[in-house]
């Protein structure tokens, strides 16, 4: 007879296996958030927060951005911390950028603009 994973030859299911599936269920299910959600969240709040102050004072909001940046960065409060967390939050605002520009697009003025635009 075939036995299922987690089983032996006499049918009842070994400890550490079913601790093992407990274990993955608990991280899929209940595991908490990942680094770059955590990454992402400050990162916004940051920005956010600085920008409103910025706002308030009649300065530009890209400088709440760049500002709400650097003080995630490794510079500021070190929440970010490696090059390859940075690349990925860069990557990840670029991506933003690109949807927002591509939800402010309006084809019908693009068509209006000919092949030069194209």
């Amino acid at each position: 007879r075939a036995t299922h994973l987690g089983e032996d030859a006499s049918g009842s299911a070994s400890a550490s296996a079913s601790e093992d599936v407990e274990d993955a269920h608990s991280r899929r299910l209940g595991g908490g958030a990942s680094i770059l959600m955590i990454h992402v969240a400050s990162c916004i709040a940051a920005a956010g927060l600085i920008a409103f102050f910025l706002n308030i004072m009649k300065l530009p909001l890209i400088l709440g951005y760049l500002l709400g940046g650097v003080l995630v960065g490794p510079i500021g409060l070190d929440i970010v911390h490696s090059q390859a967390e940075i690349a990925d939050m860069s990557s990840l605002g670029l991506v933003f950028l690109l949807f927002m520009i591509g939800l402010e697009l309006d084809v019908s003025e693009l068509l209006k603009m000919g092949k030069v635009v194209i």
